[in-house]
């Protein structure tokens, strides 16, 4: 059986809808804009999307039993008491006998021509059940309450005013109190004159409680049972997302949940942060309407427990740093496994750009002198106003343990990523005579010895990232900063920020080296894990390391790095170099994961090796050298 499709229309009353009357109803009147985008104006004959969709249901009702309207009609009573409350709070609306409680005319035109309009006088804010019942009788001649089958043959689409009141009340009575799934409200097709509460139902109340809330209005035709000319629909499918490739390559909840979260947009232009492989999503988007680029946004889509965290992590952290994280809007969520949140950057000046952006365009050393400062100005700010507020001494501390690398699969991820490079070298060809003499395990045998120095070590935890890399830090172009992704934030071992920072220096953002670069990589790979914790002057490095001063390239590696162990060592005051070894090689083994060729990563191939000879420089380090 064909599923009856129910259209209801809710209040498009003068008082509610036409423009003359904003001003005298300011509280209820949609206002213009909201009368225009929905219903369109005089200049294009009230040709909007509402207005289009019910010309359409009219004309199909004239050749079908299964598609009916209902006319919601808000009227009021000022002498009713029971009406009194509406009243005072709204303000005198839709009076009976007055002006404003007739249909607006186009409205009314189009009613004129159907075959048949259910109207349904409304005093409250809601439908009443008995009144809902009634109506849904007379459409289609079935007792939803005695009729067992009655609903699940129904299609109800929600139109009209005002979104935040009656339509919300009417799809919670159908969805939640009736169990009903054939519901569905499209942002084209309703308005409310609180265009805040109304973004906030279509993208979060409707669908936490699992009302469709389709962003194409072809979808809202198709699931009427309707085919309209296609230039009814241009612009009406939902907010475009650019670049076409990044779009090519979400899947289609992330596209419906961006476009959720995007409606009132044109469209949106996505710049995405570089992260890890955990299927997160993290992006500087720029909405446009109308042609005009607006303030650029950070948009965080992943799982709803990672959102969670998320917000926690932001929540731990903001009375400690207000001005240096974003500030949250509410999570968007719709029907699947994902959940969006959007974040705003207070006083942002020009286009934001992350610091790992701002390393890679670094080419000279008057371009690194300027990065330095702000990285320098980030490291000051964290240590004076979030790690020395909450740092504590730990004595006899397991540090392997407290970095999570006791965990008996850090052997096997670490095995299998070493015999998937050697298998990879063998079938490129390269022969890295190196890698081809790699005993695994060895290596393992080794990784585990290296592991056991982390026993009664003294090491300082602070309220900390977890997870910090240049990509979280957004700057702006007065170098203002801010911090993302407090997904892990929490009590941590403080070296953990500082190492995972140094990390991916080396090993995710040193991206321009090639196989004839990696003896020098090594080179100074050599020399900073094996110096000890604090790093000489440039002028004082070994003249093995003179290609460190005369290639950019190398030279901002050892800057960055140096700056980040010097801060590290103002903060804690600990010059103990185990500790932030085994740090080092918790993310260097990690690194080796973050394989393009796998898709789990943003690290090619000779990053990878890079990340492999610095673990095992580190395995022997930590070890001694021998064997």
């Amino acid at each position: 059986m064909e599923k009856h499709t129910i259209v209801l229309v809710d209040s498009l009353t003068r008082d509610f809808v036409d423009p003359r009357f904003a001003d005298s109803r300011p509280h209820i009147n949609i206002g213009p804009t909201e009368t225009h985008r929905i219903l369109g104006d005089s200049s294009n004959s009230y040709k909007g999307p509402l207005t289009t969709f019910l010309n359409y249901a009219v004309e199909a009702q004239r050749v079908r039993d299964d598609l009916s309207l209902i006319n919601i009609r808000d009227l009021h009573n000022p002498y009713d008491p029971a009406q009194i409350p509406e009243l005072l709070r709204y303000g005198d609306h839709n009076l009976q006998g007055t002006e404003g409680a007739e249909m607006f005319d186009p409205i009314q035109d189009i009613f004129r021509k159907a075959r048949k309009v259910i109207d349904v006088p409304v005093t409250q804010l809601s439908l009443g059940f008995k009144q809902f019942r009634e109506a849904v009788r007379q459409a289609t001649g079935r007792d939803i309450l005695n009729d067992e089958t009655a609903l699940e043959n129904m299609n109800f689409i929600l139109t009209g005013t005002h979104t935040n009141v009656r339509i919300l009340n009417i799809a919670i009575m159908l969805r939640v109190q009736l169990g009903h799934t054939g519901v569905c409200v499209c942002p084209h097709l309703v308005a409310s004159s609180n265009y805040r509460q109304h973004i906030a139902v279509l993208t979060s109340n409707l669908p936490d409680v699992l009302v469709r809330v389709p962003q194409s209005l072809g979808a809202v035709y198709e699931s009427a049972g309707i085919i309209p000319s296609v230039i009814e629909l241009q612009g009406r499918n939902g907010c475009g997302i650019l670049p076409d490739e990044l779009n090519r390559t979400l899947n289609s909840q992330q596209i419906s949940l961006l476009q959720t979260m995007f409606m009132d947009k044109d469209k949106v232009h996505l710049l995405p942060l570089s992260g890890g492989f955990s299927g997160s999503l993290i992006f500087i988007v720029t909405p446009m309407k109308s042609d005009v680029a607006l303030s650029p946004v950070i948009v965080k889509v992943d799982k709803h427990r990672s959102i969670r965290a998320e917000v926690s992590g932001y929540n731990l952290v903001q009375e400690f740093i207000p001005q240096y994280v974003p500030t949250f809007k509410f999570p968007y969520s719709i029907s699947g496994e994902y959940t969006g949140i959007e974040m705003s950057l207070a006083s942002m000046k020009g286009n934001p750009r992350t610091l790992q952006t701002r390393f890679e365009e670094v080419n000279d050393e008057q371009s690194l002198g300027k990065m330095l400062e702000v990285l320098q100005d980030f490291l000051e700010t964290m240590a004076d106003k979030l790690y020395a507020k909450t740092m504590k001494q730990n004595q006899g501390l397991n540090v392997s343990n407290a970095l999570g690398m006791m965990n008996p699969l850090q052997s096997v991820w670490l095995a299998e990523n070493i015999e998937n490079l050697i298998a990879w070298d063998k079938e490129s060809s390269r022969d890295d005579i190196w890698l081809a003499g790699l005993d695994t395990a060895s290596v393992i045998e080794r990784f585990n010895q290296a592991l056991t120095r982390g026993n009664c070590l003294s090491a300082p935890c602070a309220l900390a990232h977890g997870d910090l890399n240049f990509a979280n830090i957004i700057t702006d172009s007065k170098d203002n900063f801010w911090v993302i992704d407090w997904t892990h934030a929490g009590e941590h071992l403080l070296v953990e920020d500082f190492a995972k920072m140094e990390n991916d220096v080396k090993f995710v953002m040193s991206k321009g080296f090639k196989q004839e670069d990696f003896e020098k990589l090594c080179l100074l790979e050599d020399y900073i894990t094996s110096m000890g914790i604090q790093l000489p002057d440039r002028t004082q490095l070994p003249a093995n390391l003179s290609f460190v001063s005369e290639d950019i390239s190398f030279l901002k590696i050892y800057q960055l790095i140096k700056i980040l162990r010097d801060e590290y060592i103002k903060i804690t005051t600990d010059k103990n170099f185990v500790a932030y070894q085994l740090a080092l090689l918790r993310y260097s083994t990690h690194s080796l994961s973050f394989d393009t060729r796998r898709k789990r990563g943003e690290c090619d191939i000779d990053q990878i090796k890079y990340a492999l000879a610095s673990t095992l420089m580190l395995i022997n380090n930590l070890c001694g050298s021998d064997g």
